[in-house]
Protein backbone atom coordinates (compact mmCIF):
# COMPACT_ATOMS: atom_id res chain seq x y z
CA UNK A 1 0.00 0.00 0.00
CA UNK A 2 1.57 3.61 -1.10
CA UNK A 3 2.14 5.79 1.08
CA UNK A 4 0.08 8.89 1.97
CA UNK A 5 1.76 12.00 0.92
CA UNK A 6 2.13 14.69 3.37
CA UNK A 7 2.63 18.69 2.96
CA UNK A 8 5.20 19.67 5.02
CA UNK A 9 3.33 22.57 7.69
CA UNK A 10 4.67 26.24 7.23
CA UNK A 11 5.37 28.05 10.32
CA UNK A 12 2.85 31.00 10.82
CA UNK A 13 5.60 33.55 10.22
CA UNK A 14 6.02 32.03 6.66
CA UNK A 15 2.05 31.77 6.23
CA UNK A 16 1.42 35.38 7.40
CA UNK A 17 4.04 36.59 5.27
CA UNK A 18 5.36 38.35 8.37
CA UNK A 19 9.35 37.91 8.33
CA UNK A 20 10.61 40.24 10.24
CA UNK A 21 10.70 39.98 14.43
CA UNK A 22 7.93 42.03 16.14
CA UNK A 23 8.62 45.16 17.65
CA UNK A 24 8.49 44.80 21.51
CA UNK A 25 6.48 47.59 23.07
CA UNK A 26 7.86 48.97 26.12
CA UNK A 27 5.68 50.19 28.57
CA UNK A 28 5.82 52.01 32.39
CA UNK A 29 3.67 53.84 34.67
CA UNK A 30 5.16 56.77 34.54
CA UNK A 31 4.25 57.15 30.65
CA UNK A 32 2.05 59.52 29.32
CA UNK A 33 -0.80 56.94 27.89
CA UNK A 34 -3.61 59.80 26.53
CA UNK A 35 -2.33 62.66 24.60
CA UNK A 36 -3.84 66.24 25.22
CA UNK A 37 -3.46 69.86 25.68
CA UNK A 38 -1.70 71.83 27.79
CA UNK A 39 -3.35 74.20 30.05
CA UNK A 40 -1.09 76.74 32.31
CA UNK A 41 -1.70 78.99 35.37
CA UNK A 42 -0.18 81.45 37.91
CA UNK A 43 3.07 83.77 37.29
CA UNK A 44 4.98 83.59 34.08
CA UNK A 45 6.97 87.10 34.85
CA UNK A 46 10.03 84.77 33.02
CA UNK A 47 7.94 83.15 30.58
CA UNK A 48 6.90 79.79 32.20
CA UNK A 49 3.52 79.86 30.71
CA UNK A 50 4.21 79.98 27.14
CA UNK A 51 2.10 82.62 26.24
CA UNK A 52 4.82 85.29 25.51
CA UNK A 53 6.16 88.72 26.80
CA UNK A 54 2.88 90.01 27.33
CA UNK A 55 1.61 86.94 29.36
CA UNK A 56 2.52 87.71 32.99
CA UNK A 57 -0.05 86.32 34.65
CA UNK A 58 -3.15 83.41 34.75
CA UNK A 59 -5.63 82.91 37.45
CA UNK A 60 -7.63 80.53 35.23
CA UNK A 61 -6.35 77.70 32.83
CA UNK A 62 -5.45 78.86 29.60
CA UNK A 63 -4.47 76.27 26.65
CA UNK A 64 -0.65 76.73 25.82
CA UNK A 65 -0.09 76.64 21.84
CA UNK A 66 2.05 73.86 20.75
CA UNK A 67 2.47 72.25 17.52
CA UNK A 68 1.66 68.94 18.75
CA UNK A 69 -0.44 66.92 21.03
CA UNK A 70 1.54 66.65 24.51
CA UNK A 71 1.17 63.06 26.89
CA UNK A 72 3.87 64.73 29.57
CA UNK A 73 4.77 68.06 31.52
CA UNK A 74 7.04 68.83 34.17
CA UNK A 75 7.08 72.11 35.39
CA UNK A 76 10.47 73.83 36.87
CA UNK A 77 11.19 76.41 39.03
CA UNK A 78 10.93 79.19 36.65
CA UNK A 79 10.44 77.00 33.03
CA UNK A 80 8.20 74.09 31.79
CA UNK A 81 9.59 71.38 29.51
CA UNK A 82 6.22 69.17 26.89
CA UNK A 83 6.84 65.61 26.10
CA UNK A 84 4.72 65.12 22.83
CA UNK A 85 3.68 62.16 21.57
CA UNK A 86 6.12 61.90 18.40
CA UNK A 87 8.63 62.11 21.34
CA UNK A 88 9.66 65.80 20.24
CA UNK A 89 10.49 68.08 23.80
CA UNK A 90 9.13 71.45 23.94
CA UNK A 91 10.52 74.35 26.63
CA UNK A 92 9.53 77.86 28.06
CA UNK A 93 10.81 79.78 30.44
CA UNK A 94 13.74 81.27 32.32
CA UNK A 95 16.86 80.43 29.94
CA UNK A 96 19.46 81.66 32.24
CA UNK A 97 21.55 78.56 33.51
CA UNK A 98 20.31 76.87 29.75
CA UNK A 99 17.79 74.92 31.33
CA UNK A 100 15.30 75.16 27.92
CA UNK A 101 17.84 73.36 26.17
CA UNK A 102 17.92 75.09 22.78
CA UNK A 103 19.30 78.95 21.78
CA UNK A 104 16.84 81.76 23.02
CA UNK A 105 19.51 84.99 21.56
CA UNK A 106 16.57 86.00 19.58
CA UNK A 107 14.53 88.32 22.29
CA UNK A 108 11.26 86.92 23.57
CA UNK A 109 12.32 83.43 22.47
CA UNK A 110 12.26 81.95 25.76
CA UNK A 111 8.81 83.02 26.57
CA UNK A 112 6.96 80.54 23.59
CA UNK A 113 7.66 77.07 23.38
CA UNK A 114 10.33 75.83 21.31
CA UNK A 115 11.52 72.74 20.22
CA UNK A 116 14.46 71.17 21.20
CA UNK A 117 17.13 69.67 18.86
CA UNK A 118 18.95 66.40 19.69
CA UNK A 119 21.72 67.00 17.77
CA UNK A 120 24.25 65.74 20.75
CA UNK A 121 27.26 68.09 19.40
CA UNK A 122 28.13 69.04 22.19
CA UNK A 123 30.11 67.48 25.72
CA UNK A 124 30.18 69.90 27.87
CA UNK A 125 27.25 70.58 31.00
CA UNK A 126 26.99 70.75 34.39
CA UNK A 127 26.05 67.02 35.41
CA UNK A 128 27.15 63.65 34.16
CA UNK A 129 30.53 65.51 32.62
CA UNK A 130 33.83 65.11 34.25
CA UNK A 131 34.63 69.33 33.54
CA UNK A 132 33.32 71.22 36.23
CA UNK A 133 31.96 74.43 36.27
CA UNK A 134 30.82 74.62 32.96
CA UNK A 135 27.43 74.71 31.40
CA UNK A 136 25.42 73.35 28.02
CA UNK A 137 22.61 75.12 26.08
CA UNK A 138 22.08 71.82 24.13
CA UNK A 139 20.84 68.13 25.34
CA UNK A 140 24.13 66.45 26.09
CA UNK A 141 23.80 62.42 26.47
CA UNK A 142 24.80 60.90 30.06
CA UNK A 143 26.39 57.92 29.56
CA UNK A 144 23.80 54.88 31.41
CA UNK A 145 24.35 51.61 29.64
CA UNK A 146 20.38 50.39 30.56
CA UNK A 147 17.25 52.15 29.47
CA UNK A 148 15.94 54.65 31.79
CA UNK A 149 12.48 55.77 32.21
CA UNK A 150 11.74 57.52 34.29
CA UNK A 151 14.15 60.78 35.45
CA UNK A 152 14.19 63.00 38.93
CA UNK A 153 15.84 66.01 39.81
CA UNK A 154 17.01 67.59 43.14
CA UNK A 155 18.98 70.84 43.66
CA UNK A 156 22.28 69.26 42.35
CA UNK A 157 21.69 65.62 41.51
CA UNK A 158 19.62 63.17 39.50
CA UNK A 159 18.25 59.82 40.15
CA UNK A 160 17.58 57.60 37.24
CA UNK A 161 15.14 54.62 37.19
CA UNK A 162 16.36 51.92 34.68
CA UNK A 163 13.66 49.45 32.80
CA UNK A 164 15.07 46.59 34.79
CA UNK A 165 14.23 48.47 38.03
CA UNK A 166 17.96 50.16 38.85
CA UNK A 167 18.93 53.04 40.53
CA UNK A 168 21.82 55.31 39.04
CA UNK A 169 22.27 58.42 40.30
CA UNK A 170 24.84 61.29 39.47
CA UNK A 171 25.81 65.22 41.01
CA UNK A 172 26.76 66.31 43.84
CA UNK A 173 26.79 63.81 46.40
CA UNK A 174 28.15 66.20 50.04
CA UNK A 175 24.64 65.60 52.16
CA UNK A 176 24.79 61.40 50.98
CA UNK A 177 21.74 62.23 48.32
CA UNK A 178 23.68 59.93 45.73
CA UNK A 179 23.38 57.28 48.08
CA UNK A 180 26.51 55.46 46.80
CA UNK A 181 29.48 57.94 48.06
CA UNK A 182 31.07 57.94 51.54
CA UNK A 183 30.91 61.34 53.07
CA UNK A 184 34.71 61.31 52.54
CA UNK A 185 34.97 61.18 49.03
CA UNK A 186 31.75 63.41 48.31
CA UNK A 187 34.02 66.22 47.79
CA UNK A 188 36.42 65.31 45.15
CA UNK A 189 35.83 62.05 44.56
CA UNK A 190 38.77 60.07 46.15
CA UNK A 191 41.02 58.42 44.03
CA UNK A 192 38.64 58.28 41.61
CA UNK A 193 38.61 61.71 40.67
CA UNK A 194 35.31 62.86 39.56
CA UNK A 195 34.29 60.43 38.01
CA UNK A 196 32.91 59.00 41.55
CA UNK A 197 30.65 62.01 41.30
CA UNK A 198 29.57 63.05 37.54
CA UNK A 199 29.16 59.96 35.70
CA UNK A 200 26.22 58.11 36.31
CA UNK A 201 26.88 54.91 38.74
CA UNK A 202 24.08 52.08 40.14
CA UNK A 203 22.90 52.56 43.72
CA UNK A 204 24.07 48.63 45.43
CA UNK A 205 20.68 48.11 48.02
CA UNK A 206 20.72 44.71 49.74
CA UNK A 207 18.13 42.09 48.56
CA UNK A 208 18.55 43.05 44.77
CA UNK A 209 15.52 45.40 45.03
CA UNK A 210 13.87 46.50 42.03
CA UNK A 211 12.49 50.26 41.81
CA UNK A 212 9.91 51.43 39.96
CA UNK A 213 9.59 55.24 40.62
CA UNK A 214 12.20 57.85 42.49
CA UNK A 215 11.23 61.53 43.47
CA UNK A 216 13.68 64.02 45.04
CA UNK A 217 13.86 66.66 47.70
CA UNK A 218 16.34 69.66 47.58
CA UNK A 219 19.50 67.51 48.58
CA UNK A 220 17.29 64.08 49.55
CA UNK A 221 16.43 61.10 47.18
CA UNK A 222 13.54 58.81 47.67
CA UNK A 223 13.04 55.57 45.75
CA UNK A 224 10.03 52.94 45.54
CA UNK A 225 10.77 49.49 45.11
CA UNK A 226 8.51 47.13 43.10
CA UNK A 227 7.45 45.47 46.38
CA UNK A 228 6.31 48.94 47.63
CA UNK A 229 9.12 49.99 50.19
CA UNK A 230 10.35 53.49 50.23
CA UNK A 231 13.66 53.86 50.54
CA UNK A 232 15.52 57.43 50.91
CA UNK A 233 19.24 58.67 51.58
CA UNK A 234 20.51 62.21 51.50
CA UNK A 235 20.07 65.03 54.38
CA UNK A 236 18.13 64.28 57.06
CA UNK A 237 18.65 67.68 59.59
CA UNK A 238 14.75 67.81 59.68
CA UNK A 239 13.87 63.80 59.72
CA UNK A 240 13.03 64.28 55.87
CA UNK A 241 13.68 60.37 55.74
CA UNK A 242 10.84 59.47 58.78
CA UNK A 243 13.44 58.55 60.90
CA UNK A 244 16.27 60.28 63.61
CA UNK A 245 19.30 59.01 61.79
CA UNK A 246 22.86 60.98 62.22
CA UNK A 247 24.04 59.93 58.88
CA UNK A 248 23.14 60.24 55.34
CA UNK A 249 22.97 56.06 54.95
CA UNK A 250 20.04 54.42 52.76
CA UNK A 251 17.07 54.13 54.69
CA UNK A 252 14.05 51.81 54.29
CA UNK A 253 10.41 52.77 55.41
Amino acid sequence: MPAKKTTKRKSEAVVDGDKHPKKIKVTHRSYGKEAGQVLVLGQGDVGQLGHGEDVLQRKKPSLVSLPEKTVQVVAGGMHTVCLSESGHVYTFGCNDEGALGRETTEEGSEMVPGKVLLDEKDNNGVIGLVEPLKTSKVPVKLPVIEPVVKIASGNDHIVMVTLEGHLYTVGTGEQGQLGRVAEVFSNRGGRQGLDRLLIPQIVIVKGKVQFIDAFCGSYVTFAVSKDGHVYGFGLSNYHQLGQCVEDSSIIKG
